[in-house]
């Protein structure tokens, strides 16, 4: 099923990113709702899949990648299959937490510098990430 492959793409650049807590917690609402017991596991296996994604990342390794992708795909496909109705949860999570959470946040990583230098009546204004809303009157 497509949706499974997909979300499970989405879910694990998203583990990479600041915002991986949104994956984690939207993961683990939708498995309370299908399969109550695993909850909790699944929680921890979201942690330790995050840190296998950074150091993935950090060496550049797509196969160790494609592998989280993959069992975690393997894993929503299981899922889906226990519950007809967990498809409409799952496409619910992925439209309205993943995807935003990944193209508004981005998959960062590494270090920014920034330097700004005004003078006189000059003004700086710096954002890292998101919006600044300047109103000068």
């Amino acid at each position: 099923m497509a949706l499974a492959g997909t979300a499970a793409g989405t879910m694990v650049s998203l583990l990479a990113t600041d915002a991986w807590h949104l994956a984690r917690d939207a993961m683990g609402r939708l498995w309370r709702r299908v399969h109550l017991d695993r909850a909790a596991a699944i929680d921890a296996e979201l942690v330790a899949a995050r840190a296998a994604i950074v150091d993935a990342r950090a060496v550049n390794d797509r196969a160790a990648e494609q592998a989280l992708v993959d069992l975690w795909r393997a894993r929503l496909l299981r899922l889906l299959a226990a519950d007809q109705d967990a498809a409409a949860g799952l496409r619910r999570v992925l439209d309205e937490v993943l995807i935003p959470a990944l193209t508004t946040r981005g998959a960062w990583t590494g270090d920014v510098e920034v330097r700004a230098t005004a003078s006189g009546d000059g003004r700086n204004y710096v954002v890292g990430q998101g919006y600044l809303h300047v109103n000068d009157r």
